[in-house]
Order: structure tokens, then sequence, then C-alpha cells
């Protein structure tokens, strides 16, 4: 793992901002798990209806939406859909999109077409893409992230607030090995919060 010293630390703001400094469209990838919700990334008020409801109805439609090509069908709607909202703005309008999972991944893979490869291929415009999801805690029992990312950074990231992003092209060799170049990440927002919810 680096040393403190060659990392460039930045607080979520200023990321968001160098993303629209490099572009008219910034898509923030948020993590979710079924209903369940990173608390540091957003609050969600859930309506009168009960989690265990909600999962149902979500369950009773989930095969006939699970196909691949259903979602590569949906994920090309979506990246049209945010391309005629961009035409009916004023130009150089800024858009902040906030994406589910790898909704916003800019590069296909294993037969999936993502939407933000489809927004990008249709609108020829290259979101800045900014990676929320790497130290969230999916899997309770697995503490990988927690030992390599969080412990060791923890004073840096409560020197931030308990957030902080770093940008993909200024990370040291040694981070090679989480493959943020895989879905085409240009940042990666780090958090001492990481419980799904």
């Amino acid at each position: 793992m680096p040393s403190q010293e060659s990392l460039v630390w930045r607080r979520p703001g200023e990321i968001v901002e160098i993303g629209f400094q490099r572009a008219s469209v910034v898509m923030m990838r948020e993590a979710h798990s079924g209903l369940k919700r990173c608390v540091q990334i957003r609050q969600v008020e859930l309506s009168n209806v009960s989690e265990i409801e909600r999962y149902r109805r979500w369950q009773e439609f989930q095969p006939e939406l699970a196909t691949l090509e259903f979602t590569n069908w949906r994920e090309r709607q979506q990246g049209l859909h945010l391309i005629t909202t961009l035409q009916n703005l004023p130009a150089n309008t800024p858009l902040l999109l906030w994406c589910g999972n790898n909704h916003h991944a800019k590069k296909a893979g294993e037969g999936r077409i993502p939407m933000g490869h489809q927004f990008q291929h249709h609108s020829s415009i290259n979101p800045f893409v900014i990676d929320q999801l790497f130290s969230v805690k999916f899997d309770p029992a697995d503490d990988f992230m927690e030992t390599e990312i969080v412990t060791p950074f923890s004073e840096e990231l409560a020197r931030h607030g308990g957030t902080a992003g770093l940008l993909i092209e200024e990370l040291p060799l040694s981070f090679a090995r989480f493959n943020f170049q895989e879905l085409g990440d240009d940042a990666l927002l780090l958090s001492a919060q990481n419980e799904l919810e």
C-alpha cells in the first residue's frame, strides 16, 4: 500500500468540481444491494410500506427483468433518455447523474452494455465518472477493504470529514491491482462509513 504522502486527497465536492471542469456530465456511482443502501452515500426515507413488502414486490418481477437482453435494452433506453434530457436543456448545462452499481460504466463487458457506455456511444460525450463503491462493505464477513484501504487511510479520511476522493490518473502503481480502469472510472471516493443498511 502506498504511503499517505504519495496520494492527493480531495473532498467529494472538489472531485465533482474537477469533473465539471472536464465534462458537462458527471456520473456518481452509488452502492445498493436489493433495498439496502450504504448510509455514507445517501439517506433514503422509506414510505410506510415495510421493507419486506417492497422486497417481495421486487422479487415478483425479477425473473423477467433479469435477462441480459432486457438489461441491455433498459441501459440503452436510459442512455438515450439522458441524451434527450441534455438536448432539451440550455447548451453547456452541467448534469450530475446518480447511478446505482455499474450503470455508470463507460466500458462494456461480458455481454453487458451499461448505460454509461450507451450514453457515451450515442452522445459522443465522455462523462466524468466518480465511483463511490470501492470501500462499501457488501459482505459483513469480508474485511479486505477495511484492512487494505479504510484502516490505513483512516486518519486522512477523518481529516476530510469521513469521506475523501482520489483521481484515478493520480493513483500510484501500487493501486493497479484494484483495476479501477476496468469500468472507465475517473475518480473514486472512500469512506469510513461503509455498512449497507
